[in-house]
């Protein structure tokens, strides 16, 4: 089955799963840079406690997708 990304502005993850996110870039001079990917948890109130990414960093922005993590 092939995982697709979903847009969290259409489709919320389960509360309390641990889910990939990623972090697109819009506005100006979006199509010129990338996002990035990370991992966390939506709380029930709907926010989300986000994960170190592999350089080791954490930003704060909100993801703008989501995918469940490969369970293989």
């Amino acid at each position: 089955m092939k995982r697709v990304w979903r847009n969290l502005s259409r489709s919320k993850p389960p509360v309390n799963e641990e889910v990939e996110l990623q972090h697109m870039i819009v506005g100006i001079g979006a199509p010129e840079r990338e996002g990035w990917f990370s991992t966390g948890r939506m709380r029930e109130s709907g926010t989300y406690s986000i994960l170190q990414n592999k350089s080791g960093t954490v930003d704060y922005r909100p993801p703008t997708h989501w995918r469940a993590i490969k369970t293989d």
